[in-house]
């Protein structure tokens, strides 16, 4: 129900050591990196009950999708659902990844 995932088990990932390594040491990471962080906060919401805060998963907001005009209207399409959605929440938060 987060738009995240449809299918369980959903709740074990692993991550590469590079990956860990660059988080440690403030470098860019992969984007599915970050797109767990955002799926992790996401999950924290839903337990605790919070009930004003929605996340978008950022699959969608990466340059290199956003550029493409063919995937552009994707992701479009993709924050207009989440927005309509999520009409009622206070605030919403929708990661965008620089590459």
């Amino acid at each position: 129900g987060m738009n995240f995932v449809e299918k369980y088990p959903a709740d074990l990932c692993f991550i590469r050591f590079n990956d860990i390594f660059s988080v440690f040491h403030m470098q860019m990471f992969h984007s599915t990196v970050f797109r767990l962080v955002a799926l992790s906060l996401s999950s924290q919401i839903v337990k605790e009950g919070t009930p004003i805060i929605a996340i978008m998963d950022p699959f969608y907001m990466r340059e290199s999708i956003i550029c493409n005009a063919g995937d552009r209207a994707i992701a479009t399409q993709q924050v207009e659902d989440f927005m309509l959605a999520n009409i009622k929440k206070g605030a919403i938060l929708i990661p965008y990844f620089p590459e």
